[in-house]
């Protein structure tokens, strides 16, 4: 099961409005939630001091993009009274419950949330984090810093002096802070990237080189690996820092049920977690073995090896003769090929079942039907090549 964290930035601006002509002040209050549908939103609110000290809130609303007045916010009423939320006032930052107490001095250049009970802050260009009393846990010493998390280990990236690593709570680094990357934790496996490759970290989505990433499952029961570099080149180091996959391939995909999709000099193979090479890294292109747009796991995928198509299964065998001008993906168990100017489907034995005598060709749907063309006419079969009514 894919564990998928979307997190919801909420805006809240409390406007401080005091009647006796003082400097209106401004300050905003944001939380991070994960949006029961999954989707995101973003929710501001103004709520206002009378000279008498009645809080007035205002209240947005989207559809006719105007303020009103209203006596209490669902918004503010329904967050935890032990939820730290972040506030920024005068272009610091720091932390405070909703009602105001036990507030961690705005006193920050910038600042996450919290996560496993520390939050990174900024202060005088370097960062750190703290815990929940605003107490120092880690440092202000880092150039970069992610957020501690579960599918991390409770660990943390961070950069200095332009190399990335991770960090434990108490501050130990527990990836040498050495590699030019370090791209998302998968299961089974990450990557590293080479000290000599330019880093454009990105920290909006949990990866933090410029490399492609994958959403994939996290399991317990499994060593924590991390991709790495040497030399411009990629490899994988666990989770206690030891490079286990020397840094050789262009570049390395995550490991996903026992292997990964590795890159060398143009061309494309598989490895297992041994780094033993599953295939001959020769094919021009290897797909996944999950296809659509849910991942739905097919136990086959496309290769392209010298412009001809085919398939292999995970042990690395040509299942389906590479040798077709086109394939496209297996779906509902049948993909369709092409021989010159023809189309026909075959299933994931290599057998043609329906023959290659189409002028064009489409995927088998959930109705188990697909559009084709034959004879300058259109129209639908089913899995036996039978033409049926729309």
């Amino acid at each position: 099961m894919y564990r998928k964290y979307i997190f919801t930035l909420i805006i809240f601006t409390f406007t401080l409005c005091f009647l006796n002509g003082q400097e209106r002040e401004t300050i905003e209050i944001y939380r991070e939630i994960i949006d029961e549908s999954g989707n995101k939103a973003v929710v501001c609110l103004t709520n206002a001091i009378t000279d008498g000290g009645k809080i007035i809130t205002m209240k947005y609303n989207n559809k006719t993009g105007r303020w009103s007045t209203t006596n209490e916010s669902d918004f503010t009423t329904n967050i935890p009274k032990d939820e730290l939320l972040k506030i920024r006032y005068k272009g610091k930052w720091g932390f405070s419950y909703i009602d105001g107490n036990n507030i961690i001095e705005v006193k920050y250049d910038n600042a996450g949330f919290f996560n496993g009970g520390l939050a990174g802050v900024k202060l005088d260009d370097k960062w750190g984090f703290i815990d929940r009393s605003g107490k120092i846990v880690v440092p202000f010493i880092y150039d970069r810093v992610g957020n501690f998390a579960e599918k991390f280990r409770w660990m943390a990236p961070v950069k200095l002096n332009d190399k990335w690593g991770f960090i434990d709570k108490s501050g130990r680094a527990v990836i040498p802070i050495k590699y030019d990357g370090l791209d998302s934790l998968s299961k089974g496996f990450s990557n590293y990237i080479s000290p000599n490759k330019v880093d454009t970290a990105n920290k909006t989505n949990s990866k933090i080189t410029d490399s492609k990433s994958t959403s994939t499952e996290y399991s317990d029961d499994i060593e924590l690996f991390t991709k790495h570099g040497d030399n411009g080149k990629w490899g994988f180091v666990d989770g206690a820092g030891k490079e286990v996959i020397p840094a050789k391939y262009d570049y390395v995909w995550d490991f996903e049920d026992e292997i990964a999709k590795v890159k060398l000099s143009d061309k494309h193979g598989l490895i297992d977690k041994s780094g033993m090479e599953i295939t001959p890294i020769k094919y021009d292109v290897i797909d996944d073995f999950y296809q659509g747009p849910n991942r739905v796991y097919s136990g086959v995928a496309r290769v392209m090896f010298n412009g001809q198509y085919g398939f292999i299964n995970k042990a690395g065998k040509e299942v389906v003769f590479i040798g077709y001008d086109y394939a496209s993906h297996f779906l509902e168990d049948l993909a369709y090929i092409k021989i010159g100017t023809k189309y026909g489907y075959i299933n994931k034995s290599g057998q043609v079942v329906i023959p290659i005598k189409y002028d064009e060709a489409g995927d088998f749907g959930l109705d188990g039907r697909a559009s084709v063309k034959l004879n300058g006419q259109s129209f639908r079969i089913d899995k036996n090549g039978n033409r049926v009514e729309n």
